[in-house]
């Protein structure tokens, strides 16, 4: 693999996701491995998406 695996990047952080199921990323040019990135679950989707909401709903306020 060329590149190490990626993670999902929340809140500032990379965290691993709650899931072990990644996908391949491969290159067009060579069909070499370049990567792996996660088959983030709705939880990790979900964490994300409410760090976001509170994020707005502060802007909001001002």
């Amino acid at each position: 693999m060329k590149y190490s695996a990626i993670q999902n990047y929340i809140n500032g952080q990379f965290v691993s996701s709650s899931t072990f199921r990644t996908l391949e990323v491969i290159s067009p040019i060579d069909g070499q491995l370049l990567s792996k990135v996660p088959m983030s679950s709705y939880e990790d989707l979900a964490l994300g998406a409410n760090i976001i909401l509170g994020i707005v709903s502060k802007i909001l306020k001002k």
